[in-house]
């Protein structure tokens, strides 16, 4: 684990201190490895933040979570939205042209296969494992790859 914490850039004493808390707080799992408490705020002060698709998708922003707050009419005139502005017609068909240019802006993200991604990321994490020696420290389940 010191080399974890040496490569993570602490310096080499709070690297050794957190390596030895990590020998003795380990229970059979590393998810507690680095934590204070069971709080997400790591020894040098930075606070874990889960990623929020919404953020990043307008796309998912659109269809998962229906959120048509931001949505702008690009495709009607100005006589067509006075005629039939605030009906249920036209409120459909900007938020479904909206939501179709928001995939199309976004066809670099969503063309991503994220089942070859993380087989990718898979192989990574156990390869550090490896690496790092931290099997004994894992319960691996029979059909992993560590």
């Amino acid at each position: 684990m010191y080399k974890f914490w040496l490569s993570q850039g602490m310096d080499p004493q709070e690297a050794k201190a957190m390596s030895e808390k990590t020998r003795c707080s380990v229970k059979g799992s590393i998810s507690t490895v680095g934590l204070d408490d069971g709080d997400a705020t790591l020894s040098r002060g930075r606070r874990m933040v889960p990623i929020d698709p919404a953020e990043i998708s307008t796309s998912y922003r659109r269809i998962c979570c229906r959120d048509f707050a931001d949505v702008v009419d690009k495709y009607h005139t100005s006589e067509q939205k006075m005629r039939t502005k605030g009906t249920d017609i036209y409120e459909y068909a900007v938020c479904t042209n909206d939501t179709l240019d928001a995939i199309e802006s976004e066809q670099v993200l969503l063309s991503f296969n994220l089942t070859s991604v993380g087989y990718f990321f898979e192989q990574y994490v156990c390869s550090i494992t490896r690496v790092m020696q931290w099997e004994p420290l894992l319960k691996v389940q029979p059909g992993m790859c560590c």
